[in-house]
């Protein structure tokens, strides 16, 4: 479970997120990002009824996500806010194929740390 430290709860914060934060979409899901002002990095997931499905598939669709993002934070630049908002199809996919596309789209979105700043496999990013 994602500590609650590193958690967006504000609806505030999901609104400044839309508003100001920039976004990079990827095939099953939309991030949106924005610096935060606070030593570490918070994360929110937002998963639609019109575009997820029922609340199974939803939390399905969350529990990829942030298992995701909770096993690459140390990847993860900090003092940054973090919103996904889930696409359809992401239930359908194999946490590994999630995985990859959270790097992926953290990468390109420049939100990863460099290689030189950190210990990861040039793979990965």
């Amino acid at each position: 479970m994602l500590q609650r430290k590193y958690r967006l709860t504000e609806n505030r914060d999901f609104l400044k997120l839309r508003r100001k934060g920039q976004h990079q979409g990827s095939p099953h899901f939309w991030l949106n990002w924005l610096p935060n002002r606070l030593p570490h990095s918070r994360f929110g997931f937002v998963a639609s009824k019109k575009q997820i499905g029922n609340a199974v598939q939803r939390n399905r669709a969350v529990r990829l996500l942030r298992e995701s993002v909770r096993l690459n934070l140390d990847k993860i630049k900090q003092g940054i806010d973090v919103m996904f908002v889930c696409k359809p199809g992401l239930t359908e996919k194999k946490y590994s194929e999630v995985e990859k596309e959270l790097l992926w789209v953290l990468k390109k979105a420049g939100v990863l740390y460099s290689p030189r700043n950190s210990n990861l496999p040039r793979t990965l990013l």
